[in-house]
């Protein structure tokens, strides 16, 4: 009779050991999952960086040829840039919010063990 209670605590023990092994290795995966959607998005707004600088630089002289002064082109270029921050300022929620809290929130409430068939016995 006690070998029975100790093969049960044992197994009890066992269980216990991989359910926490388990849930490290999800931790591990989705806390994985966080940090490469954080790189992605700091590398993507670098190159967004660098590309707006570029078409920057690109008005600038394509105004430059217009005006033949480069005053007004710095002046429409900051208008346009202008135009773009109070668009932000007031689609923030739609533009950056949202889609991040619903990326993460699918990242930390994913259920992978819904395809998992329960053991039979």
């Amino acid at each position: 009779m006690t070998s029975d209670y100790k093969q049960l605590l044992e197994e009890c023990k066992q269980y216990a050991s991989m359910r926490y092994d388990l849930l490290r290795l999800e931790l591990l995966e989705k806390l994985s999952k966080i940090i490469s959607l954080i790189l992605l998005a700091i590398v993507s707004l670098f190159m967004v960086m660098i590309i707006f600088t570029y078409l920057s630089y690109l008005l600038l002289l394509w105004f430059e040829t217009i005006f033949e002064s480069m005053i007004p082109g710095v002046c429409i270029v900051a208008g346009i840039y202008t135009l773009i921050l109070v668009c932000i300022i007031a689609f923030k929620d739609k533009i950056f919010l949202n889609p991040m809290i619903r990326a993460l929130s699918k990242i930390i409430f994913s259920d992978e063990n819904q395809n998992v068939e329960p053991v039979k016995q």
